[in-house]
């Protein structure tokens, strides 16, 4: 017999799992300013996640909402279980943007091309065709 505790394990396992083996794909993200503290800003967060058995339907649609705090606001999936605001769809995605999220902050100064060497701006050089250009030897000058 399954209790609630071993069913929330067993479906943020497979969330993870979605995870791991790249299900969640055309992450797109936007932004907003909070509606109730402009300071804090809404992040709106678009995937699909294929499914796991049934590989000829559609991939089912995800759409989260986070604070900037990394509060969940609402999660909602095209599938079945996901009008109820519990998927393992919306749960895999919520893993995508923690990674991703930990990646970013994470990133060191080597990580990133060189900023300290850059070669500085030149007066841009005037070329033209070969046959403008005089290869005689000039006249010395008096």
């Amino acid at each position: 017999m399954l209790t609630g505790k071993a069913m929330k394990a067993y479906k943020s396992l497979e969330a993870y799992k979605y995870f791991v083996i790249g299900k969640v794909q055309d992450i797109l993200v936007w932004t907003q300013p909070s509606k109730r503290n402009w300071s804090q800003h809404v992040f709106v967060i678009l995937s699909k996640v294929t499914h796991s058995m049934n590989l000829g339907e559609p991939a089912v649609r995800v759409r989260v909402a986070l604070q900037e705090s990394g509060s969940v606001i609402t999660g909602h999936c095209t599938c079945m279980a996901g009008t109820s605001e519990v998927c393992s769809h919306v749960t895999a995605t919520l893993f995508v943007v923690r990674k991703e999220s930990d990646v970013v902050r994470n990133r060191t100064c080597t990580s990133m091309p060189c900023e300290w060497n850059k070669p500085g701006k030149k007066k841009q050089e005037q070329f033209s065709e070969a046959r403008e250009i005089n290869f005689s030897k000039p006249k010395p000058t008096s």
